[in-house]
């Protein structure tokens, strides 16, 4: 089963994470619909509750049995089944396969999560007839595949960064004032080769200006900018009236 770029064991895991990703829903503000809603609507529980229901899930992963061949192909086995299980299963036990009674596994099993309720269409699948492992191809689960578990803390620290990088240089080569990608008005030539030349002009020329911008503040940092000292203003002004000339005025024409 892969759900969120992982292979589960059993239902149990899916409905843990479809647990979580209803909190997340309620926690961004989404209905059932996924339409935005008011946020302040958190019924589904509080962010401890999301951590504690994607641990809930680390249990019920496949084990890598080895690593990959030179064709890509790579073995997996049941959590329940492997050396180090991290549950336990009937049907593991009536095949012979890590049996809590025997006295390797005796005092080793009082901490494990016991496999209940599985749904009956899993039952006959490979995962649970084989005694050891099964091989899976290249193809399987290689579009949504990530080595880290989804939701962990190590998958927040990791994804959520570099998402974070990665819209805030779509926001910024979308500027309108500058490259606007985003505005296909300013790229009126037909076919996709012309399309996708200006587009790497554009991203390159976002490129050079982040270069820019960066190289300005280095060079601002290590040469402080220097102050103008303004020259001070004189207190007592001398008045130039003694030395003004009377205004010339209009001879007057003789009395008479």
């Amino acid at each position: 089963m892969d759900i969120a770029a992982a292979v589960y064991r059993t239902m149990t895991a899916a409905n843990d994470l479809i647990r979580a990703l209803t909190y997340l829903s309620a926690e961004l503000g989404l209905d059932e619909d996924g339409i935005f809603r008011d946020s302040s609507h958190r019924e589904y529980g509080d962010f401890e509750l999301y951590n504690k229901r994607v641990d809930a899930r680390t249990p019920y992963l496949l084990k890598r049995n080895g690593s990959e061949d030179t064709d890509g192909y790579s073995t997996w086995m049941c959590p329940a089944g492997s050396r180090n299980p991290t549950l336990t299963c009937d049907i593991k036990t009536n095949m012979g396969v890590n049996d809590p009674a025997s006295p390797y596994n005796i005092g080793r099993r009082k901490s494990l999560m016991p496999v209940i309720n599985m749904p009956r269409q899993l039952k006959g699948n490979s995962i649970c007839t084989n005694k050891t492992s099964v091989k899976f191809p290249p193809k399987a689960g290689a579009k949504y595949f990530q080595h880290l578990q989804y939701g962990t803390e190590d998958w927040r620290a990791m994804y959520s960064t570099a998402r974070n990088t990665i819209e805030g240089f779509n926001a910024f080569v979308k500027d309108p004032g500058r490259e606007a990608l985003d505005a296909a008005a300013r790229r009126r030539l037909r076919g996709v080769t012309v399309q996708y030349f200006l587009t790497t002009l554009l991203v390159a020329a976002a490129n050079l200006r982040k270069i820019s911008t960066f190289l300005d503040g280095i060079n601002s940092a290590i040469t402080p900018e220097k102050k103008v000292q303004k020259r001070a203003r004189r207190r007592e002004l001398t008045p130039l009236s003694p030395w003004a000339t009377a205004p010339r005025t209009k001879a007057k024409a003789p009395p008479g």
